[in-house]
């Protein structure tokens, strides 16, 4: 078993995989987020190929007054009543999440009106959490609102980025101008400026990342998160970040950055956040609390997922407690995991708190904007693939599937859990992590080395053969539906039960 494989955050992926969904609020069941659009998307995939059959200039002006629409909601949506803490307009923001589709699917046909697109979606998204600031958090109706449109927006953009080829767009996307009320140290990175206390969400190419962004009430992009501090008097930035491995840790920025992750986005305190007016230095004091935090003591990983107790910390914590510490509680949008399937998956992994903070829900936080987004446009189409395999894992999971090992390995892992404990003595990094299971690595690496490989090689055939036929690459809700073709004839074959 490699020392990679255990790099990921474990803890999450087991139970995530295994799980059945939990429930938004108590007394409240709820399963995986569901769009419920097939026919929004079955009229999306029509319009992509109607406009991708003629030139540009033929659907510039239906592709403009789609964008001055989009505006227009835009500028409703900011009134002051839109604010209320009633909750959001729920028809306002269902016709921004069409309108940024709608956009994507004609972007999708010819890339060259993208950054238009690109821009509108993003206004979008800034208005939303401008607005969510006065919305209860809480209520289901409002996460769903919320999800809607931010989530919807990414994937319309990348819908659109799949279907390109040949025209080379950057990676970086710049998503907020610099806010002068920022007074922390800051550093630049790739000519964006970030600053000490800036939150980094990321995503790794290991299909252990696909199921921590995917195993979660509300599916997202991300599955890892960190915190920059930056040295107010050399300069010098490191990342604080906590991994399965070896708990809190500090990473040169270098480093951290050097390990390029298929996307990062930088999400920054807002300006007029009224901690950050009585004190413009909270962000930094929040980073710098934490880093001294972690030089002090060794701090454990927390495989008990208590994100309450700052004792050990799983990767979500470190922002989480540094930025309590200065007065601002972060992660307003939190999950509640109490399925009696995933209660059981959890307990057997040492879990305990079953409400909890997931590292991709800070993205939804409307105490934070984002600053920064960087894909690696390359590995979109794998991400996309690790994604529906994930998803359609996980559709099944809701029915019972469990992630089976082979049994015959099981004496191996044996002297692997004792060699761990050995070299973990003497502070190398052990190959099953302290406080794992022989039962939680075996499937692990059941997941990683015979699942997803095999049904991710067996999905790409498909979609190639989607693409010959069609002659473009197939939508998201189609290439989930070869997923689940392929499940369906591989489960068998799989260390699946």
């Amino acid at each position: 078993m490699s020392a990679g494989l255990m790099r990921i955050n474990l803890a999450w992926c087991l139970w995530l995989a295994m799980s059945l969904p939990g429930q938004l609020m108590a007394g409240e069941r709820h399963t995986v987020f569901n769009w419920q659009q097939d026919g929004l998307f079955n009229q999306l995939e029509v319009a992509f190929t109607r406009a991708r059959a003629l030139p540009v200039a033929a659907i510039r002006e239906e592709f403009d007054t789609l964008a001055a629409q989009l505006a227009s909601e835009l500028e409703t949506l900011a009134l002051p009543d839109r604010g209320s803490p009633a909750g959001p307009p729920t028809a306002l923001l269902l016709r921004i999440e069409e309108l940024q589709f709608r956009l994507g699917a004609l972007a999708a046909a010819h890339i060259e009106l993208l950054p238009q697109a690109q821009a509108a979606i993003h206004r979008a998204r800034l208005a939303v959490l401008e607005a969510a600031r006065y919305w209860p958090l809480d209520v289901k109706q409002v996460r769903d609102a919320v999800y809607r449109v931010i989530y919807g927006g990414r994937n319309a953009i990348e819908e659109a980025l799949n279907q390109n080829r040949g025209v080379e767009f950057p990676a970086l996307s710049l998503l907020a101008s610099e806010d002068m009320a920022y007074q922390s140290p800051a550093v630049l990175i790739e000519g964006v400026r970030l600053y000490s206390g800036d939150i980094i969400l990321s995503r790794g190419g290991a299909p252990t990342s696909a199921l921590i962004a995917r195993g979660n009430v509300y599916p997202g992009n991300f599955s890892h998160v960190a915190m920059l501090y930056v040295d107010a008097d050399s300069g010098k930035a490191v990342v604080l970040q906590s991994l399965i491995e070896a708990g809190a840790v500090i990473t040169s920025v270098e480093d951290f950055f050097a390990y390029r992750s298929r996307r990062l986005l930088v999400l920054r305190l807002r300006g007029d956040h009224p901690v950050l007016k009585n004190d413009p230095l909270a962000p930094h004091r929040a980073a710098s609390t934490m880093r001294k935090e972690i030089l002090r003591r060794h701090i454990g990983y927390d495989f008990a997922l208590d994100w309450q107790d700052p004792e050990r910390m799983f990767c979500a914590e470190v922002p989480y407690h540094g930025y309590r510490g200065v007065g601002v509680e972060l992660w307003r949008w939190r999950s509640h995991l109490d399925a009696p399937g995933l209660k059981r998956w959890l307990g057997d992994l040492g879990v305990r708190h079953f409400e909890t903070i997931i590292p991709a829900d800070i993205e939804y936080d409307p105490s934070l904007v984002p600053v920064a987004e960087w894909r690696d446009l390359s590995a979109l189409r794998q991400d996309r693939l690790d994604n529906a395999v994930l998803d359609v894992l996980l559709e099944e999971a809701d029915r019972g599937l469990r992630i089976d090992y082979r049994w015959y390995k099981y004496p191996f892992y044996v002297l692997v859990k004792g060699w761990s404990w050995l070299v973990d003595q003497f502070g190398v990094e052990p190959p099953i992590p302290e406080g794992m299971s022989i039962e939680a690595a075996l499937r692990v690496s059941a997941l990683v080395h015979d699942i997803h490989p095999h049904l991710y090689q067996e999905l790409e055939a498909a979609a190639d053969a989607f693409r010959e036929q069609q002659g473009y690459a197939p939508p998201y809700w189609d290439l989930l539906e070869l997923a689940r073709a392929v499940l369906a004839r591989e489960k068998a074959s799989l260390p699946l039960r």
